[in-house]
């Protein structure tokens, strides 16, 4: 009868696979510490805003009725629950917005489309917005260049009071009280090269012992 497989047994059949371990792990790590070398260096930069102390103009009908019409396919119910973060998270978000950040950053030259949906597309990849438990507004842009970044996330801001004033939602000018100013980064934020290079060896040193283990219990399945 065989006997149980024990931790030297388990040992032994590494070891006597280590020349397989070497392809296994080392190529994939070598190869994404290389990847990630050779990848663009990703800046990122973050503008955080609050909403104004007063609320959007509640008997300003039309403006929300507008506002609902434009935005439904961003935030379904606006007109119901039309708060001022809502409304300034549906205006970050819009088209109106980005089309206005293509124009004046020349996203067409620096995206590399042709285009405009796809530009909108990659800068709604590259921005992330968000609202936290106190209300803070963070708008957080992705680029290769970290004043571009800083400039874009600032332009979010800014660009709020001209669609404020041709939509009339709100009488605080300006519409937003700025928290943190969005500022170029001085470190990258991506690729992370060394947790990059540990996930492969990772995930390769997981995918070879599973292979050199099922190998074993396969051989000695086939042993009369």
């Amino acid at each position: 009868m065989d006997s149980e497989p024990t931790i030297l047994g388990y040992y032994r059949i590494v070891k006597n696979n280590r020349k397989l371990l070497i392809y296994f792990v080392g190529i994939p790590v070598i190869i994404t510490m290389i990847g990630s070398l050779l990848s663009h260096k990703i800046y990122e930069s973050t503008a955080s805003i609050l909403p104004p102390e007063d609320t959007m103009n509640s008997g300003n009908t039309s403006a929300l009725s507008r506002l609902s019409s434009e935005y439904s396919s961003l935030l379904p119910g606006l007109a119901e629950t039309s708060s001022p973060s809502d409304i300034i998270n549906a205006m970050l978000k819009s088209d109106r917005m980005a089309q206005d950040i293509i124009n004046n950053f020349n996203l067409k030259e620096r995206y590399k489309q042709k285009y405009r949906i796809y530009m909108k597309r990659k800068l709604a990849k590259n921005t992330d917005i968000s609202i936290s438990k106190e209300n803070v507004i963070s708008i957080t842009v992705l680029d290769t260049d970290p004043q571009i970044a800083a400039d874009i996330a600032n332009f979010y801001v800014s660009n709020l009071d001209k669609m404020n004033a041709e939509l009339e939602l709100s009488s605080s000018n300006p519409i937003v009280r700025i928290l943190d100013v969005a500022y170029p980064a001085e470190r990258k934020t991506k690729p992370r090269i060394k947790l990059n290079m540990f996930l492969a060896a990772f995930f390769s040193t997981t995918i070879f012992i599973c292979y050199i283990f099922s190998k074993e219990y396969l051989k000695k399945l086939r042993e009369p």
